[in-house]
């Protein structure tokens, strides 16, 4: 935590805060602007639960040189007023706050902000290895240490010439949004090394072009495209869920323990009873699915139709449709919940 030594203005009858804090001192380069940097906490000796409430407010004064490039609420979150670019912008920033009690006593402090530098990714894009089920193993190869938002790889039946040609499909690894569902979350603790996904390919395709993707706060980078020669005979299992191919009728599967679903080239499932899913699997057993209405669900074979929560940290049941509802029993609220009640676009085109 970050601590400065500032002049007190002292309330009759009232000790004024003796101490002003801030959880984090530090920020990335290139956020956007109103990034959170960090939250303002008062120490003051009237106060030893901590349950008084507190104003804070940018003051100008000894070390205020750098107010004008932040916001601060109230309730004393400081966000990013402006941008920050490492190669321009200086490496610290210094800032002077305020915070006063309910009686007006308060305090100044003086902070400085640091500004970290960024890396451009820098990946390689593994070769396609055939699978034993009938999919193939692609992957992706960090050859430097970098913070990401997102690794994967770019797959087509024909040449990649663009990232937005039609026909690619764009498969994630690895993504900040598997624990928050937040693109401007980090992963922690990156490291070089290689990432690797199962991906089943189009049953049309003969030949699968590879190309690796990395996405930070510096960009999209990309690998060289890699070439891989298919078996034309289409799988007719999926190892996500034992499934096997529905005759005469394309894309189908029909699992043993799940039920029917659609799987489309997007990687998404048609779920007849839960609706449009993107699975993952679970590096512990089971299957990840992420369904708009709740989040990061996890099953497997012999659980199904219970479920668990990410989000809510507690276990689902699927109960099925009544009067046109599908619904869940949350067993951590005790209450039902209908996966109908937020507007959710479960159309394969908008995948």
């Amino acid at each position: 935590m970050n601590e400065g030594h500032g002049k007190v203005i002292i309330s009759a009858l009232n000790t004024p805060p003796s101490d002003l804090l801030l959880s984090n001192d530090y920020m990335p380069e290139n956020q956007a602007i109103g990034t959170r940097v960090g939250q303002f906490f008062t120490i003051d000796p009237d106060d030893a639960n901590q349950t008084g409430t507190y104003r804070y407010e940018l003051v100008s004064g000894e070390g205020a040189e750098s107010n004008a490039r932040f916001e601060l609420t109230q309730g004393g979150v400081l966000k990013t007023a402006t941008l920050f670019d490492y190669e321009i912008d200086p490496m610290t920033f210094s800032i002077r706050v305020r915070t006063s009690d309910e009686f007006n006593a308060s305090m100044e402090s003086s902070f400085l902000i640091f500004l970290l530098d960024e890396t451009t990714l820098v990946v390689d894009t593994m070769l396609p290895e055939k699978a034993v089920d009938g999919g193939v193993i692609v992957g992706v190869r960090v050859l430097n240490d970098a913070k990401v938002y997102e690794l994967g790889v770019l797959l087509a039946g024909r040449p990649i010439s663009s990232p937005n040609q039609d026909g690619v499909v764009r498969v994630p690894v690895l993504t900040a949004g598997q624990g928050s569902l937040s693109s401007q979350v980090y992963l922690p603790g990156f490291m070089q090394g290689v990432y690797e996904q199962w991906f089943l390919p189009d049953p049309e395709w003969s030949t699968l072009y590879a190309v690796a993707y990395g996405i930070n706060v510096e960009g999209e980078t990309y690998g060289l495209e890699e070439v891989f020669d298919l078996d034309k005979k289409a799988s007719r299992y999926d190892p996500l869920t034992g499934a096997q191919a529905m005759d005469n009728a394309p894309g189908w599967w029909e699992s043993p323990w799940l039920g029917n679903y659609y799987r489309s080239e997007s990687g998404w499932m048609l779920h007849l009873d839960l609706g449009w899913l993107y699975p993952s699997p679970s590096a512990g057993g089971g299957l990840w699915m992420w369904k708009e209405a709740v989040g990061w669900i996890w099953t497997e074979d012999g659980l199904y139709p219970y479920l668990y929560s990410a989000g809510l940290e507690n276990w689902l049941y699927f109960f099925g449709e009544h009067e046109k509802s599908r619904l869940l029993y949350d067993y951590g609220e005790r209450n039902w919940m209908n996966l109908n009640e937020r507007s959710v676009d479960e159309k394969e085109e908008a995948r």
